[in-house]
């Protein structure tokens, strides 16, 4: 028994899809391979149980990172230098009854260690997002701002992995702890 035209023109398809896909170098979001050098770490923050941070926990330990809650037990510190959310507004429509709101969420951060010497950064997560409303929606609207400023706290989240996961992070953190391992090492020789 043959199989239908159709199974098979779909079957094609989704090959094809899936090598379109590839490599463009898309990726489903979840578990990334972080350096192991990142384990334990800390996470310096003036808000550490904001959503953000809360997000960026999760996200980290699902990712086999160690977070410790002093920093002189960690290998590494991620250092959260600023956080920020802000909100623009501009009048769209002549009546004055729709509004476009501009968000943008910023996040500059750095890896440092626990001396406080700069392993690498800093670097700039930035998110921008824009709704309408009217007069009418003021209720909801807030729910939409919320809804927003949850999703551009989850891709900052994601654009840290991203950079944390990057060959330039990987080579400053391989090189780091190879100029340590030489200190310690010229360190015991004399």
């Amino acid at each position: 028994m043959r199989a239908p035209k159709h199974t098979i023109a779909q079957f094609i398809g989704l090959c094809v899809l899936a090598l379109l896909l590839t490599g463009c170098g898309f990726q489903l979001r979840g578990d990334h391979k972080l350096s192991a050098h990142l384990t334990p770490l800390y996470i310096q923050t003036n808000h550490p149980y904001s959503d953000f941070t809360k997000t960026l926990q999760n996200t980290l330990r699902t990712s086999n990172i160690q977070l410790v809650t002093d920093p002189m037990d960690a290998s590494v510190i991620l250092n959260i230098l600023s956080e920020t959310s802000t909100q623009t507004t501009g009048n769209v429509a002549t009546n004055t009854t729709t509004w476009v709101y501009n968000l943008t969420y910023k996040v500059t951060y750095e890896l440092i260690d626990k001396k406080g010497k700069i392993i690498t950064g800093p670097f700039t997560a930035i998110e921008q997002r824009t709704f309408m409303t009217t007069s009418n929606e003021i209720l909801s609207s807030s729910y939409a701002q919320r809804s927003l400023d949850q999703d551009m706290e989850s891709a900052a989240v994601s654009q840290i992995i991203e950079v944390l996961n990057s060959t330039n992070v990987n080579m400053a953190l391989d090189k780091h702890f190879a100029q340590g391992a030489s200190h310690a090492s010229s360190s015991t020789k004399h």
